[in-house]
């Protein structure tokens, strides 16, 4: 279980990385077109702001879904070491947890 909390901090960090990036290219095409003498005027500032919202909206909606991923696994992981794994609540545990861990590996 600790395993796969490590692999979704991971991923929050690589999709967090991704959406700094787009935003950063974003960015510094607003600045440059705007930096240029009929760039307030034209259409590409416009265009620049689309690429930094369609570029970094993904990422970050995958930052939001891993976190509550860590989330239900870290409790996953405390109520299965609290629990008795021979009563009735032990093995319900164990099933929710198996169960999560096949649709996890399914995608």
């Amino acid at each position: 279980m600790d395993g796969l909390i490590r692999s979704q901090r991971r991923a929050v960090k690589a999709y967090f990385g991704c959406f700094i990036g787009a935003l950063a290219v974003g960015l510094v095409l607003l600045v440059l077109t705007l930096a240029t003498p009929l760039g307030g005027t034209s259409i590409i500032p416009k265009l620049a702001s689309g690429f930094v919202m369609l570029l970094s909206t993904p990422p970050l909606t995958q930052v939001f879904k891993r976190r509550d991923r860590i989330n239900a696994l870290s409790l996953m992981r405390d109520t299965a070491n609290q629990s008795d794994p021979d009563s009735a609540d032990g093995k319900r545990v164990e099933d929710i947890v198996w169960g999560t861990l096949a649709k996890m590996a399914g995608g």
